[in-house]
């Protein structure tokens, strides 16, 4: 059974991924605002915090009715909205760890992690032990291979169910729920 799950996820995004086509940042932004502060809702009310890692534009809604920490790298995307934001520049292919010991809140309701992305995202499966691991955690596109995969092992590490949510075929979601696989 160890490979099933790995296989069939591995399978459905490659379909996912030949499905894709190219769409406007700026024509989806709004839309997949929206539908990922619905997907937040179902799993957390309004006004519990939040922490994130790497802001983005899609995250817009959830800027306006969440506490967001929002542990940010590029300089670009530092104080852009309404949230709380830990600056921790890249070092070692991922954030700053010497800021983010500092830094991190102790509690938060839920996780998402945006980024940094590509080769860089194995860093967050690399320093899982600085995470509360009894939070939901949402990862917010995992359409890159390195992200999906960052996904599937940390989902197989911390032993807890998932979910894959897509949108119109330009974004893929995973979602690592609090309950424990059995």
């Amino acid at each position: 059974m160890g490979g099933t799950v790995e296989k069939n996820c591995t399978i459905f995004l490659f379909l996912f991924l030949s499905a894709t086509t190219c769409q406007s940042e700026n024509w989806q932004s709004f839309k997949v605002s929206k539908w990922l502060l619905e997907i937040v809702e179902k799993i957390i009310p309004p006004g519990k915090i939040i922490l994130e890692l790497h802001s983005n534009s899609v995250n817009q809604k959830i800027y306006e009715n969440y506490n967001v920490y929002s542990v940010e790298y590029d300089l670009y995307w530092l104080n852009k909205y309404n949230a709380q934001y830990i600056y921790a520049p890249l070092k070692n292919n991922w954030f700053d760890i010497d800021i983010m010991i500092k830094e991190l809140p102790t509690y938060y309701d839920l996780l998402i992690v945006n980024g940094p992305i590509g080769d860089k995202m194995i860093g967050f499966y690399k320093h899982l032990h600085l995470f509360n691991q009894n939070v939901p955690i949402i990862f917010s596109n995992i359409l890159r291979p390195l992200d999906f995969e960052t996904f599937i092992n940390v989902s197989k590490t911390l032993n807890r169910s998932t979910e894959l949510i897509a949108k119109d075929t330009v974004r893929l979601i995973g979602i690592i729920n609090k309950k424990k696989l059995i």
